[in-house]
């Protein structure tokens, strides 16, 4: 597992930060799929998958918007993002498995 980088549009780091579609379910699935580098999240694994997730998201979008409780569709721009670690992965798979 190689730790990785990319620039996701804040739009779509709302989906998982807000718990509100500011995008589309297929977003959510492919970005949970990058931070855990698991692929194949089933569908109805998703809302546990993410809220496994939003431990980590904290340190990575330390940006208070990101967790404002709204649909706000001026968040714009994008957010240079990286999978989890090895350890961080490991801690994500137990309270995933909760």
């Amino acid at each position: 597992m190689v730790k990785s980088d990319k620039k996701i549009s804040n739009q779509r780091l709302r989906n998982l930060t807000t718990g509100r579609m500011h995008t589309n379910a297929n977003d959510i699935k492919k970005d949970l799929e990058f931070f855990t580098e698991e692929e194949g999240i089933a569908d109805i694994s998703m809302g546990g998958a993410n809220a496994a997730l939003l431990k980590f998201l904290k340190v990575r979008l330390p940006d208070k918007r990101f967790w404002e409780d709204k649909y706000d569709a001026t968040h714009d721009g994008s957010t240079l993002v990286s999978t989890l670690t090895f350890k961080e992965k490991e801690e994500w798979k137990i309270l995933f498995s909760k």
